[in-house]
């Protein structure tokens, strides 16, 4: 059961850490056992009781810690970890202190929908438990699975705070020693597995929108308060028997009012004045428009300021005897960007609206939600000291009457009609009264109780005295909202074609056009005209389109102007992206792509900078058949997605925009409007470049013309290589901890080349493999969970210097191969996953579309956009970065439909195959053999799948290589064995050759086997120290002599004990240590040897190029062959001894009658063996029969060694 436990743990889907993590008694015993989950940890230790550190142990690879303490049974301590770059962090254990906040009668209340100061109970709050102080994070998130929260203080490493679930569905954690104004969010796993970021619904402060983090925050301290007068007073005069006359404020862009205001702080400047010399009595607030995105409505727009800005601005108010009434949350949203929509993965809080497809109502049957409505309306009457929120009760009313969190709430009406509709006057009034709502009056419907502010019109003061009673006096300019099902398609966020509606259109009158634009923040729009740059053309405000537009006379298909408008303070001219309709892409680029045969469709769709019409810009196009809308955002429009829609290319699925003024550099994503939920935001999966992770946006970048390749001659040459007849010793390396700099920095694609380049020649490797280099979010996934397959990743620098780096290489005469990871993808929400709302690149059936071992989601190879997109981009690495050759990672997970999976569906003939997959491999090898002739396809292909490396009209899958992972497999379990027991496991040596010539193999000892707990080669190895470096030495004879091309991963040359840590470089201080000083040594000579001998390469996949001399040596752990090339005058004799026993007259057959000199001997002194080598050892063959030979030899094999002969040329008589 602990062992479940622990599990759930390790993959991140625990409801219940505090069972596991933290302090535990020992049954039976007065001990304690604590344990904590620390991925970025190397080392962790536990200080307590003033004794120092105690270390704990490693219970899992993935960082999972125990110890165990005796004598106690509580304790009180702090955690010490220490990373892989040695800076220790000390802190207390989160879960060292269980009792929970929010209790058990806290959520039987809200569950009835009844729990009071529910703002005080969720969301994050200091608290102080235990003698600690900390933040206390609450959530309600009732479906889903697990739920972490994640920020500034983790490292957003969802993997650190994971949250307790409480039966109401409520979660929750004590993180102690966390300060004020630290950023978070919850990071939420869904049922489904799903795992996506949301914000704090009841977070006190958040970033600015698209950004959606929520600050820590006490707003205890943000302001003192000085308006205990007029609370009294408004105590004294219940509901609304005074005289009202309110002034509205709206802020930002379209704002009626006549200040301007764009900040909290301008209220008591520009505001309070004019309230108090117009006689205004309150003043109405409107912190949100109708379709923003709000990540928090118990926060103050931060878009406008702090919470202490707005907190001042109410209680000056106050002081001056003006009250103050908050637009509230209206009961129906759009469907885009509500944050608050699918939260757990479910809808929670909201609901479909009746007979309106476009918004969403919050779903008033679940007690939960009525809570929290009227917990927020409590929030801003309690802690903001607003006097009343207004909303349109019509969905409300119902709900709201007779509850008793209403009591001291006060509310206005905004549709006195609605109500009135549905209640008596008697029981309106009823109603009024109870919650503190004005009663409502028979005028028209229309007559809305909204901002009664001060117009301006035609130089005339407009402004309304103080009416009498209750009535609210006002200027009627329209609804405060219309529903957008009855507004313009593009209004409603789903407009295909905007170009239809934005820019510039003739008019029914002759020679007069219309120019319409969409600017929401901006104040003082104008257009210039080309032929009167001048002459300045006010943009009007259209409130019930939400666009600015101006009539010109003028051709619309020959005007040419530009925008000024002044946004966010900054004021600026620029042109219209819909002056003009631009495609990049054109027909026959959509044909090819939908039939998947588009091979530079990364030349159309992603970011490109062009030129239109004179106009420099930047062209954006992304394939997302299923969304209703897309936009571009970045810094360049401030992430707003209202301001650059693309249109959609009918029938293609692709959207597109060219948008001037932008160039290389720009950060850039797209926000997404899906058939249904929130919109989101996704980075481009063809951009080039991206941020630094963890920042995850698209960068413009041009690739081409970068770099000045010198490497032709090298990829001229590689055309005409027959690379199977050549040498080819592969050092695998993971650039980001082969080396680092001082201070634990990677190092730069150039720095590698200046590093790596001199080590790589000096160690005799002809290729270079990096593991994958395309942009991955996940450090720990080696670039194995890609999320942008296009994009060198930044955290070693730019793409021209990955460029230089591979050029480098090619004029010293080294091959670069790329790991390309085209069978599966991560579910990070910025990325592929669920692109447009559907399952887009992956399949919708979990059966066929995730694996269950590695938590990706698998690319569906039957769509042609897809097969097209893997093409595609595998054809780009090749041609913009000249690699060598690609290794095809998990080759076996693409070919079989139940790899690995208990559910899993046939494909239509009843079989496991995957076809689909099968076919996009094919269709792969043969335009990469087609477009680059001499390159190395390279299949990871764990399984007995027949021709793999065999051509594609041969009934192969076209790959040029296989790696043989079964000669792996069984060596390195041979070499496990202690010395004594081997002659029970001699068939695992032998075993290889039986299939060797079946496929072009890579014999390979990759970075697979020395993770996990499986210990480096070094480590595999049985005996003391020096038995260790022998039995290395004689595995990598072994390996240089056996038929097959080579593969050899970092660390392994000079004899890392330790595995590898991606966190760290290499341990580079072992080589002052003569052992592993000499190892390097040796691995450098049997490179070399490698390379000189034909024998050793020219036939390696044909049984031409091998002969057993000794294969049958079980007992005494000796094995004897023949390398031969094509002209088998050109030989090498291996006689390899696996055994601790020293042979001083082996006699093993010779397959020639001549003298055999010694070329090459592991257990030579410069190696670290104990054997004096003399150079060039003659040992003439003997008319002696042994092995099935008529000749033999006699040789001395020290123990754990190999040595290589070659024979003279036969003297014929």
């Amino acid at each position: 059961m602990l062992e479940q436990q622990i599990q759930k743990i390790i993959e991140l889907r625990h409801d219940a850490p505090y069972d596991i993590l933290g302090p535990h008694p020992v049954a039976g015993k007065r001990a304690l056992t604590i344990r904590a989950f620390l991925p970025r940890a190397e080392q962790a230790y536990v200080l307590a009781d003033g004794k120092g550190k105690r270390e704990m142990r490693r219970l899992h690879p993935d960082g999972l810690f125990a110890i165990d303490i005796p004598g106690v049974t509580e304790l009180e301590y702090r955690l010490v970890t220490v990373d892989a770059n040695g800076h220790a962090d000390t802190f207390h254990d989160p879960y060292a202190v269980r009792k929970p906040f929010f209790t058990q009668a806290d959520g039987r209340a809200f569950q009835r929908g009844a729990l009071d100061a529910l703002s005080g109970k969720l969301g994050a709050h200091p608290r102080v438990k235990k003698g600690l102080r900390g933040i206390n994070f609450t959530l309600w998130a009732p479906h889903a699975s697990r739920v972490s929260v994640v920020g500034s203080f983790n490292q957003w490493d969802g993997r650190r705070h994971p949250l307790e679930r409480h039966d109401s569905g409520v979660w929750e954690v004590f993180i102690p020693d966390l300060e004020l104004g630290e950023l978070y969010k919850y990071e939420i796993r869904n049922a489904e597995g799903a795992v996506f970021l949301k914000p704090d619904p009841l977070a006190f402060q958040t970033e600015i929108y698209p950004h959606n983090a929520a600050f820590i925050c006490d707003l205890k301290r943000h302001h003192d308060w000085h308006d205990r007068l007029w609370l009294a007073r408004l105590q004294e005069t219940p509901g609304w028997t005074l005289p009202v006359a309110v002034h509205r404020v709206d802020f930002g862009a379209g704002s009626a009012s006549p200040e301007r205001v764009s900040r909290y702080s301008q209220l008591q400047e520009l505001v309070l004045p004019h309230l108090r010399a117009h006689g205004s009595t309150h003043v109405e607030l409107a912190l949100w428009t109708f379709d923003e995105t709000v990540s928090s409505y118990f926060a103050p727009n931060p878009r406008y300021g702090r919470p202490a800005e707005l907190m001042a601005f109410i209680d000056a108010c106050h002081q001056h005897g003006i009250g103050v009434i908050l637009d509230w949350i209206p009961p129906l949203l759009p469907r885009e960007g509500q944050e608050l929509s699918w939260f757990d993965g479910s809808r929670i809080y909201d609901a479909d609206a009746p007979d309106a497809p476009n918004l969403l109502a919050f779903d008033l049957e679940r007690p939960e939600v009525r809570n929290f409505l009227l917990a927020n309306a409590q929030f801003w009457h309690q802690v903001y000291h607003v006097d009343a929120l207004r909303t349109d009760v019509r969905t409300y009313a119902a709900r709201l009457k007779g509850h008793p969190m209403t009591a001291d709430l006060r509310f206005l009406l905004r549709e006195n009609a609605a109500i009135g509709a549905t209640l008596t006057e008697t029981e309106s009034a009823v109603l009024a009264g109870h919650l503190g709502i004005a009663p409502p009056e028979p005028v028209a419907r229309d007559t809305l109780m909204r901002a009664a502010h001060d117009a301006i019109q035609d130089g005339k003061d407009a402004s309304h005295g103080a009416g009498d009673g209750a009535k609210l006096q006002h200027e009627d300019s329209g609804p405060l909202w219309k529903e957008p099902t009855k507004q313009r398609p593009y209004i409603a966020r789903r407009f295909t074609d905007p170009h239809a509606l934005l820019g510039p259109h003739p008019l029914a009158e002759p020679g007069l056009c219309v120019v319409r634009a969409l600017l929401p923040d901006a104040e003082a729009p104008c257009l210039l005209l080309e032929s009167a740059p001048n002459l300045l053309h006010p943009l009007q405000w259209v409130p019930e389109d939400r666009l600015f537009e101006a009539i010109v006379a003028a051709d619309p298909t020959a005007l040419r102007y530009r925008l000024n408008a002044t946004e966010h303070g900054c004021n600026h001219t620029f042109v219209d992206p819909y002056a003009a309709t631009f495609s990049f892409l054109g027909d026959q680029d959509c044909y090819l792509f939908a039939e998947g045969n588009h091979y530079q469709i990364y030349e159309r769709l992603g970011a490109h900078v062009c030129e239109v019409d004179g106009q420099a810009g930047v062209n954006f196009a992304v394939w997302a058949p299923n969304a209703q809308r897309i936009s571009v955002v970045g810094p360049f429009n401030y992430w707003d997605g209202r301001r650059h829609p693309l249109r959609l290319r009918p029938g293609s699925g692709i959207w597109e925009l060219f948008v001037p003024g932008l160039g290389e550099g720009e950060l850039y994503k797209f926000e997404i409007v899906p058939r249904s939920g929130p919109a989101f935001l996704k980075t481009d999966p063809y951009a080039f470049y991206t941020e630094v992770p963890p920042g995850t946006a698209s960068v413009v970048y041009d690739p081409d013309g970068k770099y000045p390749w010198h490497d032709g001659e090298w990829v001229e040459r590689r055309a005409q290589n027959k690379v199977w007849e050549r040498p080819v010793a592969i050092y695998e390396v993971h650039s980001g901890s082969w080396r680092r700099k001082a201070d634990g920095e990677f190092l730069s694609y150039r720095e590698l080349a200046d590093q790596l380049i001199p080590y790589v020649l000096e160690m005799g490797f002809t290729h270079i493999e990096f593991l994958p280099l395309a942009e991955h979010p996940y450090g720990p996934s080696w670039g194995y969970q890609i999320s942008n397959f296009y994009a060198p990743t930044a955290r070693y620098g730019r793409p021209e210097e990955l460029m230089e780096l591979i050029d480098r290489c090619h004029q010293h005469g080294i091959g670069v191969i790329l790991d390309w990871v085209p069978a599966h993808f991560p579910k990070d929400a910025h990325a592929m996953a669920w692109f447009d709302g559907t399952c887009l690149y992956e399949h919708a059936d979990p059966r066929q579309g995730e694996h269950p071992d590695w938590g990706t989601l698998i690319f569906n190879y039957g769509r042609h956009e897809i097969e097209n997109f893997l093409i595609a981009n595998a054809l780009y690495w090749l041609k913009t970065f000249h690699f060598d050759g690609l290794r095809v990672d998990a080759v076996a997970s693409m070919l079989y439909l139940d790899y690995s999976k208990k559910d899993w569906i046939p494909n239509q003939y009843g079989g496991n195959e995957n076809l689909e997959a099968i076919e996009f491999l094919k269709h792969t090898n043969a335009v990469v053999h087609a477009q680059f002739p001499g390159v190395m396809m390279i299949a990871e292909e764990s399984t007995a799948w027949p021709n793999v490396s065999r051509p594609t009209h041969m009934g192969g899958l076209g790959f040029g290589f296989k790696w043989n992972m079964g000669w792996m497999h069984d060596v390195l379990s041979y070499m496990k064995e202690q010395p004594e027991h081997r002659r029970h496991h001699h068939h695992k040596l032998d075993f290889g050759l039986s299939y060797a010539f079946n496929e072009n193999f890579i014999l390979s000892l990759s970075h697979d086997e020395v993770v996990h707990l499986k210990k480096s080669l070094l480590g595999k190895m049985p005996g003391n120290e020096r038995q260790q470096f022998a039995n290395l030495r004689v595995l990598y004879a072994f390996m240089y002599g056996h038929p097959g091309k080579k593969l050899i991963f970092m660390g392994g040359e000079f004899g890392q004990p330790s595995e590898w840590n991606h966190d760290g470089e290499l341990e580079w201080p072992l080589l002052r240590q003569p052992h592993h000083q000499r190892l390097q040594t040796f691995v450098g000579a049997l490179n070399r040897l490698y390379a000189r001998e034909r024998a050793l390469y020219q036939v390696d996949f044909r049984g031409a190029g091998f002969e057993w001399l000794d294969a049958g040596g079980a007992e005494t752990s000796v094995l004897g062959f023949v390398r031969k090339a094509r002209d088998p005058r050109e030989a090498l004799l291996f006689v390899l001894n696996f055994s601790d026993r020293h042979y001083s007259h082996y006699r093993i057959g010779a397959p020639y009658p001549t003298t055999y000199r010694e070329v090459f001997h592991s257990d030579a002194h410069e190696y670290g063996g104990s054997s004096k080598i003399v150079p060039g050892y003659a040992i003439t063959a003997e008319e002696v029969f042994s092995h099935g030979f008529a000749f033999s030899i006699v040789l001395n094999l020290p123990p754990f060694s190999a040595v290589v002969l070659r024979p003279d040329p036969l003297k014929l008589e």
